[in-house]
């Protein structure tokens, strides 16, 4: 990310703030996988068969919210969708210097439920999404790799037009989660001191940190009831 003149290295923010949050007595442990609660909810079990004990635990997931038993009620509101990204070859000299400002902006189209793009500092570009044309089907209902590119590729020359013919280098495949409503799911889990959020989009991160700062500051967030873990949702 760039801000101003200066670059922000997400990475190496992430592990100062890991480093200084530990000497604060809180702890972050990425990719755990959690399968079982204990107690009231202070000691959960791992897939590594090991306990984590705490006053306060927050955990953050996506998809993968259906693994864990506790929150098993959560299963038929939140599900697995395929998402997609690719990376052009270099963009040509003409066009990086006819449309200098590219490089220094990220773009997310707010067209598209979730298409965006970016060019890297070696002059390629890496475009990503596509989803909205596949809002809310099943995994195994997702038509084939192809015609994500198929839509990258019009996006970006309906953008473009000077860079038809351009051709994709590399791309690949990843899975967020969608919940039926598309809104996150961010609270405590009832009678435990388990918070949690299943998030999507960034913003819904920094939406995630405020509400769950809140509960277990304050105890409530004016934000919280439109979030909820047992609000009722719908899927088509």
């Amino acid at each position: 990310s760039k801000i101003g003149g200066y670059f922000i290295h997400g990475h190496k923010l992430l592990g100062s703030l890991k480093h200084f949050l530990a000497q604060s007595g809180v702890f972050m442990m990425e990719g755990t996988e959690i399968i079982d609660v204990k107690s009231d909810g202070n000691i959960l079990i791992t897939s590594l068969n090991t306990q984590i004990s705490a006053d306060k635990i927050i955990v953050t997931t996506n998809y993968a919210v259906s693994k864990f038993r506790l929150l098993g009620f959560l299963r038929e509101k939140v599900y697995p969708l395929e998402t997609h990204l690719a990376l052009t070859e270099q963009l040509p000299a003409s066009f990086l210097r006819n449309n200098n400002w590219i490089k220094a902006t990220f773009m997310w189209d707010t067209t598209y439920t979730y298409t965006y793009f970016k060019v890297l500092e070696d002059g390629r570009m890496l475009i990503g999404g596509g989803r909205d044309i596949y809002l809310k089907k099943h995994l195994h209902e997702i038509e084939s790799e192809k015609e994500f590119i198929q839509h990258f590729y019009r996006y970006i020359v309906g953008h473009f037009p000077e860079l038809r013919g351009i051709r994709f280098e590399h791309q690949w495949s990843g899975i967020v989660a969608e919940s039926a409503d598309c809104f996150p799911f961010i609270g405590r889990v009832a009678n435990m001191q388990i918070y949690v959020a299943i998030t999507d989009y960034i913003v819904h991160s920094f939406l995630s940190g405020k509400i769950i700062t809140d509960l277990i500051t304050k105890g409530n967030s004016e934000y919280a009831g439109l979030f909820a873990l047992d609000r009722k949702v719908k899927r088509d």
